[in-house]
């Protein structure tokens, strides 16, 4: 977390600063929403500046507006993505240290350039399924899903290591990952 100009660190610029690393691709991005996330609290969010050691708010606004956007955008765009070339992306920020054994990601009507977008992805023990409900307007050229492993096998798409190509008119997929088993 970043202390700009003095007066404690700032959650706001970091937010913003990992925004656009993941834009570039940069793997630091994910560091910094993890850093920003252990230093904000039970409620998730952060004052205008904290204090480096005590981790207190040193600024004038205990719950920092800024802060909150910047978290929700780099949040959005690490679940679901559009890119220029007519592509949707799920779940490409997501780094694979930050899936459980078992678990799920639910996101219900994600407005994106080509309509809504629901889907629910459950996983367990290098198993998952992926329920897409799409409310598309005009469609990408296809969607590409990132999970935490090489795919092994899938019920539909093209599998690229841990890249999951799809129709975008897919609405039920069946992975199986290479990850190993948890006991």
């Amino acid at each position: 977390v970043h202390d700009v100009l003095g007066g404690g660190l700032r959650p706001d610029k970091t937010l913003w600063m990992a925004h656009a690393f993941r834009c570039k691709g940069d793997p630091r991005a994910a560091d910094m929403m993890e850093r920003c996330l252990a230093i904000s609290g039970s409620t998730y969010h952060w004052p205008d500046r904290m204090h480096p050691l005590t981790m207190g708010g040193t600024g004038q606004r205990p719950h920092d507006v800024s802060a909150s956007v910047a978290f929700l955008v780099l949040l959005r765009q690490c679940l679901v993505d559009e890119d220029s070339a007519n592509e949707l992306t799920l779940l490409g920020g997501i780094p694979a240290r930050s899936w459980q054994s078992e678990g799920f990601y639910k996101c219900t009507q994600v407005a994106t350039l080509y309509g809504t977008l629901g889907f629910k992805l459950e996983y367990s023990q290098g198993k998952i399924a992926i329920t897409l409900s799409p409310n598309f307007h005009s469609y990408p050229d296809r969607i590409r899903i990132y999970l935490p492993g090489p795919i092994i096998e899938t019920s539909v798409g093209t599998r690229v290591g841990n890249q999951l190509i799809i129709s975008p008119d897919t609405t039920f997929v069946e992975v199986t990952l290479d990850l190993p088993v948890h006991a």
